[in-house]
């Protein structure tokens, strides 16, 4: 499916994604590209993307965000608030925002 009909059966409400990173570190931020909130303009010219794998999904509303691993065979789970930052509302990790953590 095509970016801008995906755009149209999610009403809008979408975010892009790499499909790999960029940088292996979030310390140089200017080289770090965080998930974002795609608008009708940004897909004007879509077919630039053929090239640059992206993974393009409905944006889903969040109270938290959770982070689960599993070790061992034992399970540990941590809650980010972050949607109590404006702009954490789409990444958490962008500069500035350190979410309390509920382990």
């Amino acid at each position: 499916m095509l970016p801008g009909s995906f755009f149209s059966q999610v009403q809008g409400r979408m975010v892009s994604k790499l499909l790999t990173a960029i940088a292996h570190s979030m310390e140089s931020p200017e080289f770090f590209l965080y998930t974002s909130r795609v608008k009708a303009e940004d897909l004007e010219e879509a077919e630039s993307l053929r090239y640059c794998p992206m993974v393009f999904q409905a944006e889903i509303p969040k109270q938290l965000e959770l982070r689960i691993v599993v070790v061992n065979g034992q399970t540990f789970v941590g809650a980010l608030e972050s949607s109590q930052y404006n702009n954490s509302a789409v990444d958490w990790r962008r500069p500035g925002i350190d979410p309390p953590i509920q382990k």
